[in-house]
């Protein structure tokens, strides 16, 4: 069977959830194909249609769904190809299925219940109900809700991502030196502002979200990568990669014989010990995202469910620091009901710990998040699912007591990043950011943020390459 899947357009990191799906397709006998929607309009689809898939699948992010649903519409007026969707807005907003033109929806994990969806559609020739995982519309409108499947435990039997769909379809890929992995799943926290709650709820309290794969197994990929691409440094995109300092024991040794990369993870600062710290900057780590969020400690802990002090946070950063390792911090500001000097407590704590990246976002409300449903309860948003938009540096959905309020609060972060390396600044832009918000502005942070974003990476490259790979990150993600 011909699984199409199809995307607006593709970024820097390769999409791995698709990726996975597409490779345990592939392992099961059926074929996948990409199509990228971009510009290309009226030519993709007379392509499409001259090598018709049997089904289309899509995987948006909530704020991309809109974008999605007005493309398949299109190609549903000159293909008749039923639709399955998952991703991150399915999984969470499995109501999409009511939409025109949604045929299934794959909530979760979606490895093993695609293949069984296709294997059964492609035997019995008609669309299954009954899948685990799966949200089906029936031929008469009824809808078919399943319950999921337990969660993949079993990380390694999984085949690798099929990335090759991807460098192909998008061949600046191969020019860009970091490629994405994945070592472990799922993450055992339940902050306000993160979709792990909602995972929580779904697979149910007595199901480990956890799950490592062996570090041998993930240096087997990394290694492949590296045979078919270039790779100059592997990012590792887990929810939180220190959680299990037996397995960083274990990951450090075998990544540092096989591999020897520079490469980044995610760490939660409460759970940087001093061996942590030694272990990561013995086995190659070059850059560390950590998870600041906000430097008011009451916010931190009452807004967004992450109880740390300051001082854990000032004393785990150092001890990446003193290491030689590069950090991104992570920030938000423009919160329910934060004030403006709660947001300066944020840029403040990032001026003191200078950060390679100190970068900030404004919090997006996206659908059945704790703290989402808190903004409604308070009245600091009033939209819904469909007014999200897939920006979230530029523009605050919150509400605000004051234009003024709203204009300080999306401006100072657009020189957040600038500020927090360049405090001695501060008297000067204040001023600006009253202002109403202006491209200049965006343009001033995006290029900062790019700026120090480069700084991040471990490997020296190119002035042209750099440049392209600039201009192409503000183009994709701002």
């Amino acid at each position: 069977m011909h699984v199409a899947l199809g995307f607006l357009g593709l970024r820097f990191s390769i999409p791995l959830g698709a990726a996975y799906v597409a490779g345990a397709l592939r392992a099961a006998g059926h074929r996948v194909s990409l199509f990228v929607a971009d510009r290309r309009g009226a030519q993709l689809f007379e392509r499409l249609a001259s090598d018709p898939p049997d089904l289309v699948a899509y995987g948006p992010m909530s704020g991309d769904h809109a974008g999605y649903l007005a493309l398949h519409a299109r190609l549903r007026r000159r293909l008749a190809v039923p639709s399955v969707w998952g991703g991150p807005h399915a999984t969470f907003f499995p109501d999409l299925i009511r939409r025109e033109g949604v045929d299934a929806v794959c909530l979760g994990e979606a490895e093993e219940a695609m293949v069984e969806f296709v294997d059964r559609y492609a035997r019995d020739g008609a669309w299954p109900t009954d899948v685990r995982n799966f949200w089906v519309k029936g031929p008469d409108g009824t809808i078919h809700r399943n319950p999921v499947r337990p969660l993949i435990r079993d990380l390694d039997g999984l085949p690798h991502p099929a990335r090759d769909l991807f460098l192909e379809a998008h061949p600046i890929l191969h020019q860009h030196g970091i490629k994405h992995f994945i070592a472990n799943r799922g993450c055992p926290f339940k902050c306000t502002y993160c979709f792990n709650q909602s995972l929580h709820r779904l697979y149910g309290r007595d199901e480990p979200l956890v799950r490592s794969r062996d570090p041998e197994e993930v240096c087997d990929e990394i290694l492949e990568v590296r045979r078919a691409t270039l790779l100059e440094m592997v990012a590792f995109v887990d929810d939180s990669f220190t959680l299990d300092v037996d397995w960083l024991r274990r990951f450090a040794e075998v990544y540092k014989r096989r591999v020897g990369l520079p490469y980044s993870c995610n760490l939660r600062l409460d759970y940087c010990t001093p061996e942590v710290a030694d272990l990561l900057a013995d086995s190659g780590c070059a850059l560390a995202f950590v998870g600041i969020e906000s430097g008011d400690a009451e916010v931190r802990r009452r807004l967004l469910g992450r109880r740390m002090s300051n001082e854990t946070i000032r004393t785990s950063v150092g001890l990446l620091h003193v290491r030689g390792l590069r950090t991104i911090a992570e920030n938000m500001i423009g919160l329910p009901g934060e004030s403006f000097e709660q947001a300066l407590r944020t840029l403040r704590l990032n001026m003191e710990l200078r950060p390679t990246l100190a970068n900030a976002s404004l919090f997006t409300p996206y659908p059945d998040l704790p703290l989402t449903r808190y903004a409604i309860r308070h009245g600091h948003f009033a939209g819904g699912v469909d007014d999200l938009g897939t920006n979230y540096y530029h523009h605050s959905l919150m509400r605000y007591p004051s234009r003024d309020a709203r204009n300080r609060m999306v401006n100072v972060r657009c020189f957040f990043s600038f500020l927090a390396r360049h405090p001695r600044f501060w008297p000067w832009l204040r001023p600006l950011l009253r202002l109403p918000p202006n491209a200049l502005f965006r343009l001033f942070g995006d290029l900062m943020d790019g700026h120090y974003l480069s700084r991040c990476t471990a490997y020296r490259m190119p002035i042209w390459r750099l440049v392209r790979i600039l201009l192409h990150y503000l183009r994709a993600y701002r």
